[in-house]
């Protein structure tokens, strides 16, 4: 998780919402990526947990699954997580290269974390491992839908659309990334606490600076 966390954070910060920041204006732009950051907030504080490897201490203490009704919320709150990275994947290329390969590699490696996550949530709720698969599959193929109905961003001239989704998205990637830190911060350690933040903080930084460097070679 700290990897693919590294990374995300690494995309959002260097990439995603630098490319969409020159497309847009400062309120636009920070309007809309707090418009992402609150979306995703609100659903995982109302609905459910948006990002199953990203909240997956919260998700192992609270014995979610065993609500009535609650797969179908969370493949709701999944589901818009999904539509985002799928929008965000479809339109990258119409700001620049950066920004497509950006959104792609942050997508691609955040969803190996998700989907082992989302399954691990399926079997624990006692779902057999065929079904918890077309499941998690089933939900995480919202991602190709979010794909086909960036087509409608596309038809509106200028590159400021794009702007506006690519500054949503990465506002929804700075809330994972804090939700995966704070995930990983309440998991029971052996150390103490302030030592164990920072070494999370580091974790994620670290990652996320190796990628940009990389990026930058």
């Amino acid at each position: 998780m700290h990897v693919a966390t590294g990374v995300l954070l690494g995309i959002t910060a260097f990439d995603i919402l630098p490319e969409a920041k020159a497309a847009l204006s400062w309120p636009v732009f920070a309007g809309a990526a707090l418009g992402g950051y609150l979306l995703l907030w609100l659903i995982g504080r109302f609905v459910f947990y948006v990002c199953p490897s990203c909240a997956i201490a919260h998700i192992d203490e609270s014995s979610a699954m065993a609500r009535k009704g609650s797969l179908l919320l969370l493949g709701s709150a999944l589901g818009v997580h999904c539509l985002l990275d799928g929008v965000a994947l479809a339109t990258g290329g119409a700001l620049s290269a950066r920004a497509a390969m950006g959104a792609l590699f942050g997508v691609v490696v955040h969803k190996v974390p998700e989907g082992i996550a989302l399954g691990l949530l399926l079997l624990s709720a006692r779902y057999g491992p065929s079904r918890a698969f077309l499941i998690a599959v089933g939900i995480e193929a919202i991602t190709v839908v979010g794909a086909l109905s960036a087509g409608l961003v596309s038809w509106v001239p200028g590159q400021a659309p794009v702007g506006v989704v690519f500054a949503v998205v990465g506002g929804g990637f700075v809330y994972l990334v804090f939700n995966a830190f704070g995930g990983a911060f309440d998991h029971q350690v052996r150390m103490p606490r302030a030592r164990s933040l920072t070494a999370e903080a580091l974790s994620f930084l670290a990652t996320g600076a190796l990628i940009w460097f990389a990026g930058r070679g």
